[in-house]
């Protein structure tokens, strides 16, 4: 049997990709991340039947970007493609709304297949666009990732300013669908660029943080994936007993998510 604390680990490389990312762009209702080649599969239809039952551009944009992002789970090439084409159509209608999004979906391919200099140069043309438009719930998803980035690649100073403003966008009141899983999600990414620069307590906190919302938002996958971070911080604290204690939360949480197979994240870098 896996000791505890490789249970736990495991259990970190399983949470959905809420942890680290955010929901997606598109007003329409996400499908939830599929959890087979099946299901993978189901989907992709389900939103081909979508684009072609669209009828306003709006419509035929915000599916054809989310086709190409399942397309690219299996071919990146057939996914950047598809999303590509998608830009083209948005930058046609000049539509500042849609073109950031339909850049924010070539960035998030980009992304995943790690191919971080493609993705953002995407998310700052799309950043551009998002700011004529205005949209907080743009600017939330593109400063996010922009920060996102900026830790990978060791830019500290500059991933926690949009990381940070990211988070000071995000209100109640501005009806950001997913309000509490957003800012665990935000405050997970914080602590996340805090532990990567050693300021160890500040990353703690804004784990903390992170379990607060996760709560309020019964999102227990996250509870328990953020409390095994705190538990790795309290340890590079040298705090075993706090450490412990996390560890000993994050199983407990962790019984409570349906046992299924789900799409894996990595788990937590110190550049990822």
């Amino acid at each position: 049997m896996p000791t505890l604390k490789l249970q736990h680990l495991l259990l970190s490389l399983l949470l959905t990709g809420i942890l680290t990312g955010m929901p997606p762009l598109t007003a329409q209702s996400p499908l939830p991340p599929p959890t087979s080649r099946a299901d993978l599969k189901q989907q992709q239809e389900t939103l081909q039947a979508q684009l072609e039952r669209a009828t306003s551009i709006e419509e035929k944009i915000s599916c054809q970007v989310r086709l190409a992002g399942l397309k690219a789970r299996e071919d990146y090439a057939s996914g950047i493609n598809l999303a590509r084409e998608a830009l083209e159509k948005a930058k046609a209608s000049q539509q500042d709304e849609l073109i950031a999004r339909a850049y924010f979906g070539c960035g998030n391919i980009h992304f995943r297949n790690n191919r971080t200099d493609e993705a953002l140069a995407d998310f700052k043309a799309g950043m551009a666009f998002a700011e004529k438009n205005g949209d907080p719930e743009l600017l939330i998803n593109f400063n996010n990732m922009l920060g996102r980035i900026y830790r990978q690649w060791g830019i500290y100073e500059k991933g926690l300013e949009h990381l940070q403003q990211a988070l000071s966008l995000l209100k109640p009141e501005t009806g950001i669908f997913s309000y509490n899983t957003r800012m665990s999600s935000l405050h997970n990414n914080i602590a996340n660029l805090f532990y990567c620069t050693q300021n160890l307590q500040a990353a703690a906190d804004h784990s903390l943080e992170a379990i607060r919302y996760a709560r309020l938002g019964e999102r227990w996958d996250m509870v328990s994936g953020n409390f095994h971070s705190l538990a790795q911080t309290y340890e590079r604290l040298g705090e075993q007993e706090r450490a412990a204690a996390a560890y000993q939360q994050a199983a407990d949480y962790s019984k409570r998510i349906k046992k299924k197979v789900i799409s894996p994240i990595g788990k937590r870098s110190h550049g990822n």
